[in-house]
């Protein structure tokens, strides 16, 4: 039956069936990042508790008796002050890994990024840049608007013209994100 078709319909078909599988294997890839990030969840809480018990402890310890301790148990007590620190570099870098997760998971199919720039000079509120093309001024806001949404992102700014032209618009979209 397909033989009987006209050249320009065989190819629309050919087209469909190739856009249909891309289709298939984007929305494979996002659920299977999905459940990449969410994996990470459970040695999150784990290290984040760990990390807060051993500095209450070296609180605790170096609090009452830091005169009295010897040199030996001192140089334990600094080692295992250097690996919570270790610890919480790796906690902080989890956490830049999930919001760059979270604006890859905002992101459509209209839009492609480009790059993801953070800062690393504020832990509490880090400024991100985002930059990309968009196929359409719409496309554009709606996922501006969509970084919005997310309740860790704030002050999404972007700026773009009304007379920005109608296609492939590259943009840079800026804002903070809050870490609790």
């Amino acid at each position: 039956m397909n033989n009987l078709l006209p050249q320009h319909r065989k190819n629309l078909i050919h087209t469909e069936y190739i856009s249909r599988l891309f289709l298939i294997m984007a929305v494979f890839i996002i659920v299977a990042s999905f459940f990449g990030a969410l994996s990470l969840v459970p040695s999150y809480i784990f290290s984040s508790t760990k990390l807060s018990t051993a500095e209450a402890q070296y609180k605790e310890l170096d609090k009452g008796q830091a005169d009295k301790i010897g040199e030996e148990i001192r140089a334990i007590l600094d080692e295992t002050k250097n690996k919570a620190l270790l610890l919480k570099q790796q906690i902080v870098s989890s956490k830049i890994l999930i919001s760059v997760q979270k604006i890859v998971s905002v992101k459509r199919g209209d839009v492609s990024i480009v790059g993801i720039d953070i800062s690393p000079l504020v832990e509490a509120n880090r400024k991100v840049s985002v930059r990309g093309m968009a196929t359409s001024r719409e496309a554009l806001v709606r996922f501006s608007k969509d970084l919005g949404t997310v309740k860790e992102f704030k002050s999404v700014e972007v700026p773009i013209s009304n007379f920005e032209k109608s296609s492939e618009i590259p943009f840079v979209i800026n804002f903070s994100i809050l870490y609790e």
